[in-house]
């Protein structure tokens, strides 16, 4: 064998002997510090989606849980509201106001409420009175 290649590494000139240990930890640097940086935003794209999934969660059951409150509302007024085509027929105008008195209370955005028959004669009427500020 020639004698260049017989050179070992105490033969090599102090430039090399410390520019290859600075690049070898410059590299494991490089590659730790990347593995880190790739964790930390893989770690914080999964706590976002899990906080999304949460809120969307969250929101999908407060709109079943309104759901549910309305349907139990219209049961409600539904059961109020029982009577109502009995009392109009027989033209019983407290019955007709007692249900009608009932209607108000559930239904809180309703400003007026009337009852007529089919010719349109108004039986009973209720208006709601603005709230003051």
């Amino acid at each position: 064998m020639p004698a260049v290649f017989r050179r070992s590494a105490r033969d090599l000139p102090l430039f090399w002997k410390l520019l290859v240990p600075f690049l070898a930890l410059v590299a494991l640097l490089g590659i730790t510090g990347t593995f880190l940086v790739v964790r930390n935003l893989g770690d914080r794209a999964e706590t976002d989606l899990y906080r999304v999934l949460a809120e969307r969660s969250l929101a999908a059951r407060s709109v079943l849980h309104d759901q549910e409150l309305y349907l139990v509302e219209a049961a409600g007024f539904a059961a109020n509201l029982n009577g109502m085509a009995t009392a109009a027929q027989a033209r019983d105008t407290p019955a007709i106001e007692r249900l009608l008195q009932s209607v108000l209370t559930l239904k809180d955005k309703v400003a007026v409420l009337a009852v007529t028959d089919r010719q349109g004669t108004g039986l009973a009427q209720f208006t709601r009175e603005a709230a003051s500020a």
